[in-house]
C-alpha cells in the first residue's frame, strides 16, 4: 500500500465521520476538488462506488458501509503508527480529538487548549462538547475529561482532581434575607435544582423539605438562574468563582466543604499512544490540575 492509497483511506474515513466534503477539506487545509479526486482513485482501486453525494448530504453505498466497517480499526493504526514514528523524530504533528462535558469545556478547557495550540503548532483540536459520554473508540476520540468516575475497564483513567462545591446565591436575593449562620437556616431560602438523568442532585446538602423554585439539568443555566436571583444554588468552585471575586454571586457556609466528583482524564487503554496524543494529555493534566482540589472532601 503507497502512500496514497493510505492517503485516500484516511480522506475516505473523514468524509464518513463528517458527512461532507467540504468540511473535510477545511479540516485538512486542502482544496475540495483535492478531496474529491482522493475518493475517486480509491474508488478506482477498489472498482466500487463507495459514496453516494447530493448538494445536501453524502451517504455511503453498500459497498462502502461494508469497506469503512473492515477498514477503519487497521487504517486508523497505520495512521497511528506513521504519526508516531514523524512526532518521535520532530515535533509532534497531527489532528487530536478531544470530548468534554459542555461547561467545563468553555470555561476551563478551552482557554488551555488555545495556549496547548501556541506551544504545539505542528497540532490541530477537534474539541466536541457534549454532556452525554462519549464512547472513544467508536466516536474516534483520542481524549476524554469527564466528572465522575467512569465505568469502563476500556479506558485509561487519571483522575486530575475533585470538583468541590459551592452554596452560592446572589446579592439581590439575599438583600431581604435573614444571614444564613448554619444549615437550619437553609430551609427557609428558595432553592435552584440542578438535576441529572432526571433526579434531583443535592450532593447531601438539601435541606428536608427542600422548597426548589426552579430546576434545570444543564450547570449553567442553574450558574445563570443564581446570577438572576433566583434562589440559592450548589455548584462547582471553578464555575462561580470569578462571579464570587466580582461580587456577583455570594458564598453562603463557606466553611462547609462539600464533596465533589472527581475530574479525570480518558484515553483508551490496550493501544499505543501517539506522539500528539501524549504531547496534548500531559499538557492538559498539567494546567488542569491545579484548578481542582486533590481531595473530595476536607
Amino acid at each position: 500500500m503507497g502512500p496514497d492509497s493510505l492517503r485516500a483511506i484516511t480522506i475516505f474515513l473523514r468524509v464518513v465521520e463528517r458527512e461532507s466534503f467540504s468540511a473535510v477539506a477545511r479540516e485538512m487545509r486542502v482544496t475540495q476538488p483535492s478531496i474529491s479526486r482522493s475518493i475517486a482513485l480509491l474508488e478506482t482501486m477498489l472498482g466500487a462506488k463507495l459514496l453516494l453525494r447530493t448538494t445536501r448530504k453524502v451517504t455511503l453505498t453498500e459497498a462502502g458501509r461494508v469497506f469503512y466497517e473492515r477498514a477503519k480499526a487497521p487504517a486508523r493504526e497505520l495512521i497511528e503508527l506513521a504519526q508516531e514514528i514523524a512526532g518521535e523524530v520532530g515535533m509532534p504533528k497531527g489532528i487530536v480529538r478531544i470530548a468534554a462535558p459542555g461547561a467545563l469545556g468553555r470555561h476551563l478547557l478551552l482557554p488551555i487548549l488555545a495556549e496547548v495550540t501556541k506551544a504545539l503548532p505542528g497540532i490541530s483540536i477537534d474539541l466536541s462538547l457534549s454532556d452525554r459520554r462519549v464512547d472513544l473508540l467508536e466516536e474516534n476520540t483520542d481524549i476524554a475529561l469527564r466528572v465522575g468516575q467512569p465505568e469502563l475497564a476500556s479506558l485509561t483513567v487519571r483522575t486530575l482532581g475533585y470538583s468541590p462545591q459551592v452554596i452560592v446565591a446572589s446579592p439581590i436575593y439575599l438583600k431581604d434575607k435573614a444571614p444564613v449562620e448554619s444549615r437550619d437556616g437553609l430551609a427557609a431560602l428558595d432553592w435552584i435544582a440542578r438535576k441529572e438523568a432526571g433526579r434531583l442532585l443535592d450532593l447531601g446538602m438539601f435541606p428536608s423539605p427542600m422548597t426548589w423554585r426552579f430546576a434545570a439539568d444543564d450547570v449553567e443555566t442553574v450558574f445563570a438562574a443564581a446570577l438572576r436571583g433566583l434562589g440559592v444554588a450548589i455548584l462547582p468552585l471553578w464555575l462561580t468563582r470569578d462571579a464570587l471575586e466580582q461580587g456577583l454571586l455570594q458564598r453562603l457556609l463557606s466553611e462547609v466543604h462539600i464533596p465533589g466528583p472527581p475530574v479525570v482524564l480518558c484515553l483508551p487503554s490496550g493501544r499505543q499512544m501517539p506522539a500528539r496524543v501524549r504531547a496534548v494529555a500531559e499538557a492538559l493534566a498539567t494546567q488542569l490540575q491545579p484548578c481542582f482540589s486533590s481531595r473530595s472532601a476536607r
